[in-house]
């Protein structure tokens, strides 16, 4: 069972958003964020300016270029005023310096090889995955439905919180899958206009938030999405139009 936590000690925070922390450490973590968004808020912009400077760290190696001096002084600033990343490892810290180079480089007019690719999440293959499993489940006699959904209950349970579904939805399924990252929920909704769909949740195993983006993949609809540590999919056989403004009523239930 998940302890409730009244405060996060800034270098348990550093911990965190530098991957140092056990899996229950971090999920107690993510809920004692889930309900102070102030700081969930400045921790998920540093978590994105990590992201973006390990991205363009990963690139082809390009000189950094005297005009993003200025980007280092910045970073190296919020590592002495005691930010979150004040307590980084001196090599992470080292790599966020060299790495500020990439980015403003791109941003005056540099180029940073583009990384074109068709694949989706690995999160939304395996929603979609979970979809075929939660239909052929629907026709088996000897396969049950667990129609007793309870968000605080998968809450308290998996660190996962599902997004407020519309009106006139209603739950004919819950299952809960392993993943890379913990328990992934799924639920299996009647959806109205919509009709049948799957909403998918898991962990990715990084910290952002991205609007819903909607793609065919293969014989669905799936708009996916992220929103903190947990991202989601809505797997349906709808057109892309209609999934893809429930996806953004669901994204919008999470604030």
């Amino acid at each position: 069972m998940m302890r409730n936590i009244e405060t996060v000690d800034p270098l348990e925070l550093a911990a965190y958003v530098d991957d140092q922390l056990d899996v229950s450490r971090r999920i107690e973590i993510e809920h004692w964020l889930s309900q102070n968004p102030d700081v969930a808020a400045q921790v998920m912009t540093d978590l994105r300016m990590r992201d973006e400077l390990r991205l363009a760290l990963a690139g082809d190696e390009v000189p950094p270029m005297p005009a993003t001096s200025e980007m280092a002084r910045r970073l190296e600033g919020r590592l002495h005023r005691g930010q979150f990343f004040r307590r980084l490892r001196p090599l992470a810290a080292a790599s966020f310096l060299l790495s500020a180079g990439w980015i403003a480089h791109a941003q005056l007019g540099g180029t940073v090889p583009a990384q074109a690719s068709s694949a989706v999440p690995e999160y939304v293959t395996a929603a979609v995955e979970a979809h075929h499993i939660t239909t052929l489940r629907a026709g088996m006699h000897s396969q049950p439905r667990v129609t007793d959904y309870d968000p605080a209950e998968l809450l308290a349970e998996t660190a996962i919180r599902m997004p407020k579904l519309p009106a006139g939805w209603s739950v004919t399924d819950v299952q809960v899958y392993p993943s890379h990252f913990g328990p992934s929920v799924e639920l299996a909704v009647n959806a109205g206009e919509l009709g049948a769909v799957s909403l998918f949740a898991a962990r990715p195993g990084q910290f952002i938030v991205e609007r819903p983006s909607t793609r065919h993949v293969d014989d669905t609809t799936t708009a996916y999405w992220q929103f903190g540590d947990i991202a989601y999919a809505l797997v349906a056989s709808a057109p892309p139009g209609e999934v893809s403004r429930a996806a953004g009523s669901l994204f919008d239930s999470l604030y």
